[in-house]
């Protein structure tokens, strides 16, 4: 049920993000070396041929990312006593409403620094583009 609708959408957006890195990586490789990027003893372009066809194979990106916010706008919207039985990587959706008024603690760069600050930071920007996409 839920655990594999969270899978699903946690899959669909991986396979968009990284599939979009990996291409936009080789891209970004191709204008480094100038024109020999072009040549094909370089073999940049076959790479580049390679790894795009991956960006519609299996389900296109837009459609696999649309996938992803879908699952993660439906799951917000759920009602608040839903919400707290929420798991796993989706389990700050519960904290939504106080997360999108959070404001930082951190005092010093060694407080930013902090996996415990940066995951927070991280829920918010999350929720706050949630809200936006929502609204």
């Amino acid at each position: 049920g839920a655990a594999l609708a969270q899978v699903r959408a946690s899959l669909s957006g991986l396979k968009a993000l990284c599939t979009r890195m990996c291409t936009d990586g080789i891209e970004e490789s191709r204008k480094c070396c100038g024109g020999h990027g072009y040549l094909l003893s370089s073999g940049i372009p076959e790479l580049l041929g390679y790894a795009l066809q991956h960006c519609t194979a299996e389900g296109d990106n837009y459609v696999m990312a649309q996938q992803a916010s879908r699952f993660l706008l439906k799951t917000l919207s759920l009602p608040p006593k839903k919400q707290s039985m929420l798991k796993g990587d989706c389990a700050y959706l519960a904290r939504a409403a106080s997360l999108a008024t959070a404001r930082c603690t951190a005092t010093s760069v060694q407080g930013m620094l902090d996996p415990g600050m940066l995951k927070e930071a991280f829920y918010h920007r999350a929720v706050a583009l949630l809200g936006q996409v929502g609204a």
